[in-house]
């Protein structure tokens, strides 16, 4: 940044600590009375990077001050603190009716409903309901409050331009006041004297006026980073998240009950030839299963045959009868392994259920009579589609619900619970702003006094009050820093951040290189590392087990980190990247991979003469690390 220009100070202390403040801040936030830095470039102002605030659905909302009427960073900040405060209103306003969605889905998974309806609450689950809870504060929140963060960085910025400045200025003029006792002043001078240093007070209070502005903002924020979501139809089993008694009846005994849940009945038994009607010998076989919950599975073994021939004309289709084969129809299935040396195992339905007995219609039983294992499988289209059970119950909709809260944990916490840290930003900005003031009190009675008195002038008091500003300015700006590294670390998902290159092709000479790409995202996709303050980074490992990586950086404008991969050697390099100690991973709903990516480095004699590679774009997350390739090889 070029070297501020003020004609009134001339102490090279003074200008040197101008100097490591324009360094700090950067370009956008000019100095107050700096000849060198007019006309205001309002339209750069309103592009400065902590002044781009991220809002829930990849939106962005920047300042818009007019570049006829800005006079400084300070026009920007108030019209984009002017926008926001109605948005996050709204969003406020949003999370009742998200609830009331919430509940929609919680009647869904309790009601009784034919199985094609099945396949659609499978669908919202995992497709539509994870971008729907990513609205909710445990999540979107953590993007919020770095907007935040970054905005009462770019507040603090702009008033560290002000101070030094403003101070120096009111001491020229004290300077000037004395004079104007000399032999050849008069009370008309001293008088105009005095006032320009009341207007510069209030100047100087205006300018550090723009504290207030954030404070009603603020505790609508607090407010938001204290909702808590929930999941819909939790049921506060370990491993999942907690959730209130409320809560669990969506999915409760009643609508799926204990003896239906997947893999409640399984055990060791006896299987036996046993007769069953008109059937011919090893035609029936029982099985003894000696279980607790058998008996209560036989009001659910229903016979579709003994319920309509009745009605019927004509008798319903054995295959059909829980006596039959092991169609779609039965209710209920019993899966039989033999234990005597055999891996083979049948499936069949249960055609009868006394106590614990169980008889199955099959010949092919008969090389397993003796000790079995089992396993009694519940048919769940059939009984959802007999509204026995609840589509909760469903084993693949438990799976879609039980991906989703693998993905989304801990959703009955805020994000003030989630992370600590922000949960004081609010006091703290209250007692930052606290703090300007006393400094401020210390100017304000100093030049009171100077005002209603006659030289000679003790400025070591506006000396003392500028360096307080400038400390508690300082102090609370490492904290903010100190804050927003935290939030990245501990907000960065591994499994959607983005890691990839732009070829996988590469000349092995040392000096031909491929891209590495990784941009650090949270849960919702929310881009973490773009517009940070300086000396705020996340921590971004590469590795291969081929070739050098060199010159990694970080484009504060994309939020990407890159770096270059060169080999001397042909080979094939396997990259991988952790962020924040993790590995960026693929997450497929059920389990997670760390993701590699291959770059094959190859010779003169072999690379390919036309090499297309498709890479995603900046901001849009890349599905596997490899690029697409066509190749037209050498003949």
């Amino acid at each position: 940044m070029a070297t501020p220009n003020f004609n009134f100070i001339q102490d090279p202390k003074v200008l040197a600590t101008i100097q490591v403040i324009s360094d700090l801040v950067g370009n956008d936030f000019n100095f107050p009375y700096d000849s060198s830095q007019q006309p205001i470039d309002a339209v750069a102002k309103n592009a400065q990077a902590l002044l781009q605030f991220q809002l829930p659905g990849a939106t962005t909302l920047r300042g818009y001050a007019d570049p006829s009427l800005a006079e400084s960073m300070g026009s920007a900040i108030n019209s984009l603190m002017a926008g926001l405060a109605p948005i996050m209103s709204v969003y406020g306003f949003l999370l009742p009716i998200l609830g009331v969605i919430r509940g929609i889905i919680e009647v869904l998974c309790a009601m009784m409903n034919p199985f094609a309806v099945i396949r659609a609450i499978i669908r919202l689950f995992k497709k539509w309901i994870p971008p729907f809870i990513a609205l909710f504060p445990p999540l979107a929140g953590l993007i919020i409050i770095l907007g935040i963060i970054k905005l009462i960085l770019a507040i603090t910025f702009y008033i560290m331009t002000v101070v030094v400045p403003t101070y120096q200025l009111i001491k020229h003029n004290i300077k000037v006041l004395e004079k104007s006792f000399g032999p050849n002043a008069n009370d008309q001078t001293r008088a105009a004297g005095k006032a320009k240093l009341e207007k510069l007070l209030e100047e100087f209070l205006n300018q550090i006026g723009v504290l207030a502005m954030l404070k009603p903002l603020l505790e609508i924020i607090t407010l938001i980073l204290g909702f808590k979501a929930g999941f819909p139809c939790g049921k506060g089993k370990k491993g999942h998240i907690t959730v209130s008694s409320d809560d669990t009846t969506c999915c409760g005994d009643l609508v799926c009950p204990p003896e239906l849940k997947r893999g409640a009945i399984t055990g060791r038994g006896t299987l036996i030839p046993a007769s069953f009607g008109n059937a011919a010998p090893f035609f029936a076989f029982k099985l003894f299963t000696n279980h607790s919950l058998t008996p209560k599975l036989k009001k659910y073994n229903q016979s579709l045959r003994d319920q309509l021939n009745q009605q019927l004309d004509e008798e319903v289709d054995e295959a059909c009868a829980p006596g039959g084969d092991d169609s779609e129809c039965p209710t209920l299935r019993v899966r039989i392994k033999s234990r005597r040396g055999r891996s083979n195992e049948i499936l069949k339905a249960i055609a009868k259920i006394s106590g614990s007995t169980l008889t199955v219609i099959s010949p092919s039983l008969a090389t397993m009579t003796g000790a079995v294992d089992f396993e009694i499988e519940p048919n769940y289209d059939v009984l959802i589609m007999r509204n026995m059970i609840g589509l909760g119950c469903h084993p693949d909709i438990e799976d879609a619900k039980a991906a989703l809260e693998a993905r989304t944990p801990a959703l009955d916490l805020s994000i003030a619970e989630k992370f600590p840290e922000v949960s004081d930003i609010s006091g703290d900005y209250n007692k930052f702003g606290d703090d300007i003031n006393k400094c401020f009190s210390q100017l304000k009675l100093k030049v009171a006094n100077i005002i209603v008195s006659d030289p000679p002038y003790n400025t070591d008091d506006i000396d003392a009050s500028q360096d307080c500003m400038l400390n508690v300015l300082n102090n609370f700006a490492d904290d903010m820093k100190n804050k927003l590294r935290s939030l990245i670390s501990k907000g960065t998902d591994k499994d959607n951040s983005d890691f990839s290159v732009d070829k996988n092709i590469v000349r092995a000479d040392g000096k031909d290189k491929a891209i590495i790409s990784v941009i650090p995202r949270d849960i919702t996709g929310a881009n973490l590392t773009i517009n940070l303050p300086a000396d705020v980074d996340v921590q971004v490992e590469l590795f291969t087990d081929l070739g050098i990586i060199t010159n990694q950086h970080l484009d504060n404008t994309t939020g990407q980190i890159s770096a270059d991969i060169t080999s001397p050697i042909a080979g094939v390099a396997s990259l991988t990247a952790k962020i924040n100690s993790d590995f960026i991973s693929d997450f497929d709903g059920i389990s997670e991979t760390v993701r590699v990516i291959k770059v094959r480095f190859v010779s003169d004699a072999v690379l390919p003469q036309r090499r297309v590679i498709s890479t995603p774009a900046i901001g849009i997350k890349a599905q596997t690390g490899l690029g697409s390739e066509r190749e037209t090889r050498s003949k």
